[in-house]
């Protein structure tokens, strides 16, 4: 018989027990029945409430973790791209120099250059005429 069922029928019950002569304690106990099954209902309904709140407290501390490693995640990702971009730049001023320095050089010797064709120009002119400089005498 279930407790719901019991509880209805209990003046029945208790008209059984003192038919068939039962101990003062069987019949304190029927009548102490309702109370207890109101106080074991009380206490499942907090029990279920506490482990309602229990799981709760463990989503939001699932969720405030997996936040914390998307923002550990973002942050890490911020650093490698300001790394990658540090790198880029440092690369296209090295780039840059290395231009600059190539544009000198070249400036330079395109400046030999000139210079060594005048030399060579007063070289031929020093040269009697007629006579090609590469020929030995």
């Amino acid at each position: 018989m279930d407790i719901n069922c019991l509880l209805r029928r209990k003046e029945e019950a208790k008209a059984l027990l003192e038919s068939r002569g039962a101990p003062q304690e069987a019949k304190e106990a029927l009548e102490a029945l309702p109370g207890l099954v109101a106080r074991l209902r009380q206490v499942s309904r907090e029990l279920n409430m506490l482990m309602r709140k229990r799981k709760e407290a463990a989503r939001t501390q699932q969720q405030q973790q997996q936040q914390q490693q998307q923002q550990q995640q973002q942050q890490e990702q911020q650093q490698l791209q300001q790394q990658q971009q540090q790198q880029l730049i440092s690369s296209a001023a090295a780039r840059k120099a290395e231009a600059a320095n190539l544009h000198s050089l070249s400036r330079r010797a395109a400046a030999e250059r000139q210079q060594l064709q005048q030399q060579l120009q007063q070289q031929l002119l020093l040269l009697p005429n007629g006579l090609d400089p590469r020929v030995r005498l």
